[in-house]
């Protein structure tokens, strides 16, 4: 793997705070399904692929139908992915290529009520609805017409430079992860054996991250402060548990080697800034150089070099409209 060894902490720590991932890429010539098949086979997985077609309208394309004739359930590949990753316990991957070339409101619906659950603990009920009732031809691991949402598998909406951005919706159902445009130095991850790592124990190293690496007081203030700034000036207001995941984030940045600028840049690109791109543009053009300023002040000129790519992106996309 080619890349900032920052990349794959940021990763990791957008993996603690979701199962699904919307992966993206701002560089043409960087396809996202590279990196995720990458760290797949660094974990001895696959990341199994499923191409959205613009026609789908409806959940059944994705996860297959009842036929009430035959009282037997047609399953899509990607039905059989989740299915099969029920009876693993190590990390299980799976992909939505082009998540945005049909509506993720509609197609996706079964599915945005189980990453809305997400860190519920595992009491909580995260099925997939499939079936109206039981018939004896159902899948074993289906309990009343639900599939469990397996505890290990993280599903990656991939995105690429010309699709649609994710909608708000779209956004408070997954975290987000982008490739940046700007080139940096290359990292070399030696070849090793694929880690076999159970997905119970990287949830354990994840919270063991958020026990030892706490968010200093200083990082805290700052996102406060950010927080107030997106809601007066922009009327952007970000979800209740913002604070909660960047704590969770930063601690596992930290661990993983990323220093506290470094984490806190990464949170506001990968994160907090993104609902940006949805935002009026007239508001947006308006208030940009103001914004550049307060993190300038906030964080230093030079701290935060993924955020002034990011802003830089945001100018570029208004003069091309």
């Amino acid at each position: 793997l080619y890349a900032p060894s920052s990349l794959f902490g940021a990763l990791l720590a957008t993996m603690a705070l979701s199962d699904f991932i919307l992966l993206r890429s701002e560089r043409e010539d960087v396809c996202a399904a590279a990196l995720l098949d990458a760290v797949a086979q660094a974990l001895g997985q696959e990341a199994p692929l499923c191409a959205v077609s613009p026609a789908w309208k409806h959940g059944g394309e994705l996860l297959g139908r009842c036929d009430p004739l035959t009282k037997i359930y047609e399953e899509t590949a990607f039905l059989q992915t989740i299915y099969e990753a029920g009876w693993a316990k190590e990390l299980r991957f799976a992909a939505l290529d082009r998540v945005t070339a049909a509506k993720p409101e509609v197609y996706l619906a079964p599915l945005l009520p189980v990453f809305q659950l997400f860190g519920a603990g595992e009491d909580a009920l995260r099925g997939v609805p499939l079936a109206p009732s039981q018939w004896p031809t159902d899948p074993r691991l289906l309990r009343g017409g639900f599939l469990p949402w397996p505890q290990n598998l993280w599903l990656f909406g991939l995105l690429e430079p010309t699709d649609p951005k994710p909608s708000p919706m779209l956004r408070a159902a997954a975290a987000e992860f982008c490739l940046p445009a700007q080139n940096a130095r290359s990292f070399l991850v030696p070849w090793t054996q694929p880690l076999q790592v159970e997905s119970a124990q990287l949830r354990r190293l994840f919270d063991h991250a958020e026990e030892v690496f706490t968010l200093p007081q200083e990082s805290a203030l700052r996102l406060v402060q950010l927080l107030h700034y997106l809601a007066e000036r922009l009327q952007l207001a970000l979800p209740p548990q913002t604070q909660e995941r960047f704590a969770r984030f930063f601690s596992v940045c930290l661990a993983c080697g990323m220093t506290a600028r470094e984490a806190f840049d990464a949170f506001l690109f990968h994160h907090a800034l993104r609902p940006l791109e949805n935002a009026d543009p007239a508001v947006l053009r308006y208030e940009l150089p103001g914004l550049r300023v307060f993190l300038a002040q906030l964080a230093g000129q030079r701290a935060l070099p993924l955020t002034a790519a990011l802003l830089e992106g945001l100018v570029d996309g208004m003069g091309r409209k």
